[in-house]
């Protein structure tokens, strides 16, 4: 009898366990749905219904606090235009350091000029002048070298500009800095000797008469006459907008947009352009040709490329001094930008083109095969390739400018010709008149610029009205790469206008525990920006709103986000 109860007290205890697994499944395979959903959501956080989110400028989905992006309205001052020239000789101003004046090299202005810029610290030399109006101004420096050297101009501490000379002496020159605005009273000019090895003869200050005048003769049309229509489209929105606004683009580190995620969570806000670089990974640049379609497939949004062509021999880098690689052997007055590679290898076994070329023409057809997928996505691209032309640092570069015309012609007949790939939307960018190439042979003129370490918010009107002037006024005008976003309202007020502009990535916007950074731009500048009236943001491109067309004139800026 005891041995039977025994036995039915186990087989409760059995049931009683059996029964609690069975709602502990249960329990379980819920929980595992629900995260299982909680994961898919996550997958699409990027793609936020944009329309929606930012219909009454408010963070909808946050209960606890509720997020309020007011627009920011253009503010610039009530500029009061007067005739003003003034002219200060660097003899009679405040000299540091070891320099002193001189009068050996002739043609000077005055009774000398000052010398004895060596690159040691604590020379510096400092101008003053009494400015009696608000308004822009021309600042032109004289002055002499016979060595190739850089030193900088600053107007009250802000940098203004580069003195830049190349090593041949042919007596003193001028540098005017076009645009720079002042305010009324005394300001400080200063010369801030970076290498130093030059002389100084006066500064001059000049009443600007033309910042506003705007006569640019921009056409739709673009350079390949076989251009797909989604890259007509974009173009013509691009015109339509000129002038008007600046749209906001943003550089990434990789396919997950990490720098745009964080963008959107300081503003609420998320760029209209993604850029990213191709290299020569074929599978990071699937992985990222991939994003660029998901950007504009999904997102609504427009897509840039540039690419980190290494060397195609002689040492895999982007850079000269890391490659042996010389692009001018590679030149070639044969045309070669149509043929096969079986044909190409056959001239050169024969000598008649070198191997140099036939390997240039294998890595372009290689990146064409990959950009096919955005062609038969019918996805336009901003298409920036041989990017920073006239700077020696990189390889296409640093062979000189005829080297780098003849390779952007070979490239672009290639790419747009031997592989139809007639969604591009050609970028040239340059940092030398000398390296401007042939006027049909690209669509939008592009500079970069990166101030320094300190944040410069300005509306970098030195490098807009040298690209403006350096391209004949016909071409769109873009800030493809930029270590601080400009300032909306000096942007208006300089009339700076570029087309749009590329926040660099990396630590330009995102901290080492993935937060936004500060170190670049500050959060309120980015905030001022994305949610300023003259910024065109992706839900506004997507709505097909056009920038604020009232421009409040004010002395001093309000700012709310």
């Amino acid at each position: 009898m005891k041995d039977a109860k025994e036995k039915y007290l186990v087989f409760l205890v059995i049931l009683f366990a059996a029964a609690a697994i069975i709602v502990t499944c249960i329990m379980f395979n819920a929980s595992l749905d629900d995260d299982k959903q909680t994961i898919e959501e996550s997958s699409q956080s990027l793609q936020t219904d944009i329309s929606e989110k930012h219909t009454t400028g408010t963070d909808t989905d946050t209960q606890e606090t509720e997020i309020i992006y007011q627009n920011v309205p253009v503010v610039i001052p009530d500029i009061d235009t007067q005739n003003f020239n003034y002219t200060v000789e660097a003899e009679d101003t405040a000299i540091y350091g070891s320099l002193y004046c001189g009068n050996t090299r002739p043609d000077y202005s005055g009774t000398g000029y000052v010398t004895g810029f060596d690159g040691e610290k604590g020379n510096r030399i400092l101008f003053y002048f009494y400015i009696p109006s608000l308004q822009h101004y021309d600042i032109t420096v004289r002055y002499a070298s016979d060595m190739k050297t850089s030193n900088s101009v600053t107007a009250d501490g802000k940098k203004i500009g580069t003195i830049e000379t190349d090593g041949s002496y042919t007596g003193f020159k001028e540098t005017t800095f076009e645009g720079v605005f002042l305010d009324e009273g005394y300001v400080e000019i200063e010369v801030v000797q970076d290498d130093g090895n030059f002389d100084l003869d006066y500064i001059e200050i000049n009443n600007n008469e033309y910042v506003y005048e705007n006569d640019s003769d921009v056409m739709k049309k673009l350079s390949n006459e076989n251009a797909s229509a989604e890259a007509h489209s974009l173009m013509s929105y691009l015109v339509d907008m000129y002038g008007k606004g600046i749209i906001t683009g943003q550089h990434v580190s990789s396919p997950a947009n990490t720098e745009i995620k964080v963008l959107n969570e300081l503003t609420g806000r998320y760029p209209v352009i993604r850029f990213a670089a191709l290299s020569d990974d074929s599978t990071v640049n699937e992985e990222q040709i991939k994003a660029s379609e998901n950007w504009v497939s999904s997102m609504g949004g427009v897509t840039g490329l540039m690419w980190y062509w290494n060397a195609p021999s002689g040492g895999d880098s982007i850079y000269a001094e890391e490659t042996s690689f010389d692009l001018s052997r590679a030149v070639t007055d044969k045309d070669i930008a149509l043929r096969d590679i079986d044909e190409l290898e056959k001239m050169c076994s024969e000598g008649k083109i070198s191997e140099e070329c036939v390997q240039l023409v294998k890595d372009i057809d290689e990146i064409s095969a990959q950009l096919k997928y955005l062609k038969k996505a019918k996805i336009p691209v901003l298409w920036r390739p041989l990017h920073e032309a006239g700077g020696e640092w990189y390889w296409w570069g640093s062979a000189g400018s005829d080297a780098y015309k003849w390779l952007w012609e070979l490239l672009y007949k290639r790419q747009t010709v031997y592989h139809d790939l007639n969604n591009l939307i050609w970028l040239w960018n340059g940092q030398s008149k000398n390296y401007v190439i042939d006027e049909n042979l690209y669509d939008i003129a592009s500079v970069d610029v990166y101030e320094g370490d300190e944040a410069d918010y300005g509306s970098h009107f030195q490098q807009y009205k040298w690209l403006y002037m350096l391209t004949e006024k016909k071409k769109l005008v873009a800030l493809s790469e930029c270590g601080t976003v400009p300032d909306i309202n000096e942007i208006f007020r300089d009339n700076a206008m570029f087309s749009f502009f590329g926040l660099w990535y990396g630590n330009y916007v995102v901290d080492e525990n993935g937060d936004y950074s500060e170190e670049y731009t500050s959060a309120e500048a980015m905030k001022k920006m994305y949610n300023s009236d003259g910024a065109i943001t992706l839900d506004e491109y997507i709505k097909g709103e056009k920038p604020s067309e009232s421009i409040v004139i004010e002395t001093q800026a309000t700012e709310e986000y």
